[in-house]
């Protein structure tokens, strides 16, 4: 296979955007290997249709039965190669984002835009036959020995502002029950944290598809923490409607003590940014920030 060029990718940069020389190398490398896999997907492919007329075919050898083993057999080597590629497409995809979060052009309504796109590319869950779907996928949230590794999203609460925050790890230190995560305020790099797992809450790494997997989506008024549209807020709220579709958002009812509900009206927010409930850790924390904090792209 011919190894893949910055021309042949078309990695084409701005002069005020030039990116190191190790980002292109991790891409080109990323890059290499999902055209890699996407050859191993086609001709196993072309292994599974020969399996599949010779299972149709009544002069072929060996019992049915047999024959349908190989069928599944191959079957299941092709849809093991399509994970394998669709987890090098997002590692690519996870490359260049880390680079974006570095650029300086990544401000107020970029940032929005930038958490938006995420969010619509965040990868969906396909779970094998009798399989249950892993912590992250959707409303299934993290265990006690789920990996986070630098680079993750997570809700960090800030005993600064007295309130949960979207960061980013950055690094952790000590290890087993005394591990700590450096990360950073979305919106202000120089706003470092380091917090216990206890204070942070990774945000899903797949989508959940409801028609497959419902019980990976939170239900009609469950009560969650979601983050604000146009914000890097969490705030306690209800599922006022889950999402019916992959490609669906939830419907959220933020709190709100002003409305004889106590809920304000539903606002869409998508499966990303929706996480299981948690009591802010400390009671002596005062926010602040305003209960609704103001986006990006509405500041001065």
């Amino acid at each position: 296979m011919v190894k893949p060029t910055k021309a042949s990718l078309n990695l084409s940069f701005s002069d005020d955007e030039q990116p190191d020389k190790q980002y292109v190398e991790r891409l080109m490398t990323c890059f290499s290997e999902i055209r890699s896999k996407g050859s191993s997907i086609r001709s196993r492919n072309e292994k599974l249709e020969e399996a599949i007329k010779k299972y149709r075919s009544s002069k072929s050898g060996g019992s049915q039965q047999q024959r349908l083993a190989a069928v599944q057999k191959q079957t299941d080597i092709v849809t093991d190669s399509i994970r394998k590629t669709l987890d090098a497409i997002y590692k690519a995809r996870r490359i260049k984002d880390e680079e974006r979060m570095k650029s300086k052009q990544l401000v107020r309504g970029a940032l929005v835009n930038f958490l938006a796109d995420q969010a619509r590319r965040l990868p969906l869950y396909i779970c094998e036959a009798g399989t249950y779907p892993p912590p992250l996928v959707g409303a299934i949230p993290a265990q006690s020995d789920t990996v986070i590794d630098a680079g993750d999203f997570v809700a960090a609460f800030s005993e600064e502002m007295g309130m949960w925050i979207l960061a980013v790890i950055t690094g952790m230190q000590g290890s087993g029950s005394g591990v700590r995560f450096k990360c950073h305020d979305i919106e202000d790099e120089s706003k470092v944290m380091i917090l216990t797992k206890r204070r942070i809450v990774p945000l899903p790494q797949y989508r959940a598809n409801p028609q497959a997997d419902d019980h990976a989506v939170f239900p009609m008024d469950a009560v969650v923490m979601a983050m604000y549209p146009q914000t890097t807020c969490f705030y306690k709220a209800a599922v006022s409607a889950p999402p019916t579709t992959a490609t669906d958002d939830y419907l959220i009812a933020f709190d709100d003590s002003t409305s004889l509900t106590g809920y304000a009206d539903p606002l869409s927010v998508p499966q990303r940014y929706v996480l299981t409930y948690r009591e802010n850790p400390s009671k002596k924390s005062k926010s602040s920030r305003d209960s609704k904090r103001k986006a990006p792209d509405d500041e001065d």
